[in-house]
């Protein structure tokens, strides 16, 4: 997330108690280098799922849109939509 979703971040560390919030935090290669240390993306349709395919992390992504399967998947095998 950027930084207008970084108040609802903290909420949610607030919730899980064992997790940081980098909504905003980081600029494009270095949230790029922290993704890369994941097992997995759990998320929505957005930059931070492509960004994470990239790095060679495993997504399971929730698409809004079905009318053009496939056209916006993340690159890379492994990947659950």
């Amino acid at each position: 997330g950027g930084p207008a979703e970084r108040e609802m971040g903290e909420e949610l560390v607030r919730a899980v108690g064992s997790c940081i919030n980098a909504a905003g935090a980081f600029p494009v290669k270095e949230s790029a280098a922290l993704l890369s240390r994941v097992d997995l993306h759990i998320g929505l349709d957005t930059g931070t799922m492509h960004l994470a395919a990239a790095a060679g992390v495993r997504c399971f992504a929730i698409f809004g849109e079905r009318s053009n399967p496939g056209a916006w998947y993340p690159l890379g095998g492994g990947h659950t939509i």
